[in-house]
């Protein structure tokens, strides 16, 4: 959860960890490791969502993101 950020910067967040986590020297770790990640990014709409529909609407994004062939960002637009 970020506090404040437009859709724009929250997805550029979101894809700055992805790529850092992807980039990662992981084959140090135990050879052979490759780690992604997937990441579903939700921005609340003003007195549209409340906690549980804004998870909602980020797990929905999360599940296309894996969907999609995983190692993405998808942003669920208000």
């Amino acid at each position: 959860l970020l506090h404040g950020p437009a859709a724009r910067t929250a997805t550029a967040v979101a894809e700055r960890l992805r790529r850092a986590i992807a980039l990662h020297p992981w084959h140090e770790v135990a050879r052979g490791l490759a780690v992604t990640v997937s990441l579903g990014v939700a921005v609340a709409r003003p007195g549209a969502d409340d906690a549980s529909l804004l998870e909602q609407r980020a797990r929905h994004a999360l599940r296309l993101a894996k969907d999609q062939g995983r190692d993405r960002v998808v942003v669920d637009e208000p």
